[in-house]
């Protein structure tokens, strides 16, 4: 907020009206998009946008997400052999 005294209840309440206004500008579907859309998939993706902007268009990266799984496998190989470097000290 750029000034204390705007913290009262109607300013707030503006904020928020202003906040949804905003959110539905941006909304550029067709209101009949659902009847529109064929592809299932496609519709689902717009539901997607519409509520929290986390899909995606076009397939996985299939490098980056193997990348990311071998990475996540040295880790766990990783934390075992200390896991096990430690138990075997405790013996």
């Amino acid at each position: 907020m750029k000034n204390k005294a705007m913290g009262n209840e109607k300013d707030l309440e503006n904020q928020e009206n202003f906040s949804r206004m905003i959110d539905n500008l941006f909304d550029i579907s067709h209101a009949d998009s659902d009847q529109l859309i064929r592809i299932e998939e496609d519709r689902e993706f717009l539901k997607l946008q519409q509520q929290s902007r986390s899909g995606v268009i076009g397939s996985v990266d299939r490098k980056k997400a193997d990348r990311e799984k071998r990475a996540i496998e040295r880790k766990l190989k990783t934390e075992n052999r200390v896991k096990r470097k430690r138990e075997s000290y405790r013996k």
